[in-house]
């Protein structure tokens, strides 16, 4: 386990001080959080604001983060390393190989890497929900475990909403295993106490939604998905291999996989043996298991649903983080020692190799800064001023001009570069016709951050 705290706290730190600071970090940051606590309870302005978060957030003094803006990301490198930690433990208990474990938990996938850095709710959701499930697999027939779980749960859905499409499907399973008080209890507490949570500002939350409760409200991502899409796209960044950059490689590589699945069946004419007999009431390590894999299940089910009949769109890919863990969790599970499906774990093997090389392509590019592109990233990097900002002093810049979107991030920064003698100006275009002044991958266009020297244009900061 301190294995696994010291590397989890080594690659959460790396992450958090090489990768720039985002939109919606600098935005909760100004809009929410600096404000103080009372202020972040009592408005919800936009869906940007992950309410249980940004109000931990609000307690980091304001001049730690005028020292550096990069300390808004102290709350969740402590998230990340207990994130990690308790998914090791489930793991060791599997007998799955530590080193192995850590390895891949540290690497499993493009979403997940951004957000071990990242200062963003989704990450402080995931481990609330997984800490609820942990307590109801240990607590078998307890009321008080019940209770706490449910409160837990209610905690990750205070941060963000969409947390509790999973609860469906492990309240079916509940009911299944026989645990029917546990069930209603657990759930009645989770409905109870976000409700009281939420209650000062219910309306605004409501209101948000602006018709797509799911998609936080965002017009953008209004648009219909195919039957299936969703879920295909988080399944497939539950691992690295969009890492390589193509998603015709990808394909390739999943298709290699299924034929020699194939291939082995045929061969044997047998199928690998597995029943529902993990679902039944067993020891209480595997019974966690069961539960990922009920919550991750029925939170896609429910948003393709949703999304089938019109009721609402899909909500952004990184709502559904945990589902990538619990892929990830459960195909290093099949290389536990006591699985002696050499088939099984041979699959489980090719699937963890992939992804683990994958991961030392994606990582490697994303910590030096020379690849941003979306089919690897999403949309976190593209529209992010460069990590060029914090340093901008050292071009001999005098002064920055910031696009519109860009200013959030030049905001937060504002007293950092003062300091430093540079100066924060404000306009609504800067991209078009500027040359790069770092890097040569050039912001989106019409945006980015234009430094000066003097009068003199040094050029737009770019990528590298």
């Amino acid at each position: 386990m301190s294995v696994a705290t010291v590397a989890g706290a080594a690659y959460s730190v790396l992450l958090a001080r090489r990768l720039p600071l985002t939109y919606d970090e600098a935005r909760n940051w100004l809009g929410f959080s600096k404000h103080g606590f009372h202020f972040v309870t009592h408005n919800y302005l936009v869906a940007n604001n992950h309410v249980l978060y940004t109000a931990l957030v609000s307690f980091i003094p304001n001049s730690l983060v005028k020292h550096d803006p990069l300390n808004l990301r102290l709350l969740n490198i402590v998230v990340a390393i207990a994130l990690v930690d308790l998914m090791f433990l489930w793991l060791v208990r599997e007998g799955v190989p530590w080193a192995l474990s850590i390895a891949a938990l540290l690497l499993s996938g493009p979403i997940t890497v951004l957000y071990l850095g990242v200062a963003r709710g989704y990450l402080l959701g995931t481990l609330l929900a997984f800490l609820g499930i942990h307590l109801l697999a240990v607590s078998r027939h307890r009321l008080p475990g019940a209770v706490a779980a449910g409160v837990l749960f209610a905690l990750s859905i205070y941060t963000v909403p969409t947390f509790a499409l999973g609860m469906l499907g492990i309240g079916i399973l509940l009911l299944w295993q026989a645990r029917i008080v546990e069930a209603v209890v657990w759930g009645a507490t989770a409905v109870i106490v976000a409700l009281v949570l939420y209650l000062p500002i219910l309306d605004q939350v409501l209101k948000a939604g602006q018709g797509h409760p799911l998609a936080g409200g965002h017009r953008i991502y209004a648009g219909r998905l195919a039957p299936g899409e969703y879920t295909f796209t988080v399944l497939r960044d539950s691992f690295y291999l969009t890492a390589f950059g193509s998603n015709a490689l990808w394909l390739a590589i999943a298709g290699v996989i299924v034929a020699g699945v194939v291939v082995a069946v045929v061969r044997t004419h047998a199928w690998p043996a597995s029943s529902p007999a993990w679902l039944r009431p067993a020891p209480r390590e595997t019974t966690v298991f069961a539960l990922l894999a009920a919550y991750s299940i029925s939170a896609l089910v429910v948003v393709e649903l949703a999304n089938a009949t019109r009721i609402t769109s899909a909500p952004f890919y990184r709502n559904s983080l945990f589902v990538g863990y619990a892929v990830l969790l459960w195909v290093l599970r099949e290389l536990r020692s006591t699985n002696h499906d050499r088939r099984r774990r041979l699959v489980a093997s090719v699937l963890v190799g992939a992804n683990l090389v994958a991961a030392a392509i994606g990582v490697t590019l994303l910590i030096g800064g020379y690849d941003d592109s979306p089919s690897r990233y999403g949309d976190i990097l593209v529209t992010t001023p460069p990590p060029a900002l914090r340093d901008v002093s050292s071009l001999g810049a005098t002064k920055v001009v910031c696009s519109h979107r860009d200013m959030q991030v030049c905001g937060v920064y504002r007293s950092y570069l003062k300091h430093h003698g540079v100066r924060v100006q404000h306009t609504r275009w800067t991209g078009a016709g500027n040359s790069c002044a770092t890097g040569s991958t050039q912001p989106q266009e019409f945006h980015g951050v234009v430094a000066y020297r003097g009068k003199r244009a040094l050029g737009v900061l770019c990528t590298k």
